[in-house]
């Protein structure tokens, strides 16, 4: 971990990922939703809200272990299988099945001693009024 550097299996969440990286000021540019699994998120691209600081998920991506059509368990990252690596890179589930992933995680400096930039939380609302709800989270994330 002092590397930054995180094997994860893809059937984790990234609510729980980050919220042990966050530990270790550590951050993976993973989504919008701490329900997401690793594994769908991180071999379909992975688009999140730290994209733009942190870029997407699959350029975190190490190396990989990847079950294929012929029923193999293969190793890969750029140097031992690299198409295979490139393919899961995005491919999705049209590659083989991937069950664990070594990601490279960025540093994320605290703003001081007590606080770090990034921040995970659960938030739970009962909401009466959907439509409303709706409209007042949207302004609420814009001028957040």
């Amino acid at each position: 971990i002092n590397k930054g550097l995180v094997k994860v299996q893809a059937g984790a969440v990234w609510g729980d990922v980050a919220e042990f990286l966050n530990r270790f000021h550590l951050v993976i540019s993973s989504g919008d939703f701490g329900d997401t699994w690793v594994g769908g998120l991180s071999t379909s691209g992975g688009i999140g809200l730290l994209v733009r600081s942190f870029g997407l998920t699959i350029d975190h991506i190490l190396a990989a272990k990847v079950i294929t059509a012929d029923g193999e368990i293969r190793s890969v990252d750029k140097d031992n299988e690299p198409d295979l690596f490139w393919a899961i890179r995005g491919g999705s589930s049209q590659i083989g099945l991937v069950t664990e992933l070594l990601f490279q995680a960025d540093k994320i400096e605290p703003e001081n001693q007590y606080q770090c930039p990034i921040t995970v939380q659960n938030i739970d609302f009962i909401i009466d009024d959907l439509e409303s709800f709706v409209h007042k989270w949207g302004k609420w994330i814009d001028e957040a």
